[in-house]
């Protein structure tokens, strides 16, 4: 009885509230479901959105496109190398297409023997280099791969580069099949952007209401919650025992 007391009083002072401002509770319900309905249209997409927005600063990092860099991701996945290795295995492969290695090595004589020419390279993004780097190591023994890698990619990438280059099938497959959805990325990553910043937009303009609607029902709330309050239940308490 207490609780329906409290929701009927608080529902009267609502709906008086609402009326003096213009808006029915039916309206701002439907407001509120919409928002709501949105925000779990959002939940759905929002791993996908987080994902455009690290590939979005990973570009901005290694001045390879989105498209590029989710290929790479689910060719990194498929050989069985951490997908968020894929900034520095880049940044150390670009380091050696500029013929220098990391420990200030030339690095033209390490792709020739790959079979590879360093200025071809150059002409290439970045997913179609390293495809054509982990296919030359895949042709040499073990001891000159090792060596080959650690010179393109540092001591800390060489591992992982012999393992995607061992792996070179499913990392070509992985890299080839994924085009699709990399270009479906890229085409919606700045209609994800709108999307998610429209939500916010929503949730901001109907949290004032909400502040509103609350400070407008509280001396109701007081008034309620006081009379419980005042209610000595000792005699019932007693009663029940």
């Amino acid at each position: 009885m207490v609780a329906a007391a409290l929701e009927f009083t608080l529902g009267l002072q609502v709906n008086k509230f609402l009326e003096g401002i213009g808006l029915s509770a039916t309206k701002l319900i439907s407001l509120s479901s919409v928002a709501e309905t949105l925000g779990k249209v959002m939940d759905g997409v929002w791993a996908q959105i987080e994902k455009v927005a690290a590939l979005n600063d990973l570009s901005k990092r290694t001045g390879e496109s989105v498209a590029t860099l989710y290929q790479l991701q689910k060719a990194f996945t498929a050989a069985g190398v951490p997908a968020d290795s894929i900034g520095t295995t880049l940044f150390q492969m670009q380091k050696a297409l500029g013929g220098v290695s990391e420990s200030g090595e030339d690095t033209n004589e390490t792709f020739k023997k790959l079979g590879l020419n360093l200025h071809d390279l150059k002409q290439m993004d970045s997913g179609q280099a390293l495809k054509k780097i982990m296919a030359g190591l895949a042709k040499q023994d073990t001891n000159t791969a090792a060596k080959s890698a650690s010179t393109i990619f540092g001591r800390s990438g060489a591992a992982d580069a012999i393992q995607m280059a061992r792996s070179l099938d499913e990392f070509n497959t992985a890299f080839d099949k994924s085009a699709a959805q990399a270009a479906v990325f890229a085409r919606v990553a700045e209609a994800f952007d709108d999307v998610e910043k429209a939500i916010a937009r929503v949730k901001d303009k109907l949290a004032p209401l909400f502040l509103a609607i609350a400070e407008g029902v509280l001396p109701a709330l007081q008034a309620v919650v006081g009379w419980i309050d005042s209610i000595d239940l000792a005699p019932i308490a007693k009663a029940i025992h």
